[in-house]
């Protein structure tokens, strides 16, 4: 599993809306929130496939305005 990164650009308000860990979003399940800004969520998400292989993914998620 990559290393645990700290939130960037979090503020008290923003960092509220970040999804919880284990937050499934189509395929992928949230490990952890990379960054949050005015515009947009960053996650890093793990997609598992056959015999359990996992795959690390980067997702951004746009906050709606």
């Amino acid at each position: 599993m990559p290393a645990i990164l700290p939130i960037v650009g979090a503020t008290a308000r923003s960092a509220g809306t970040t999804l919880p860990i284990g937050t499934a979003l189509g395929k992928y399940e949230i490990v952890q929130a990379v960054a949050v800004g005015g515009m947009a969520e960053i996650y890093l998400a793990r997609s598992q496939g056959p015999q359990r292989f996992e795959k690390y993914v980067i997702l951004k998620r746009i906050l709606p305005h």
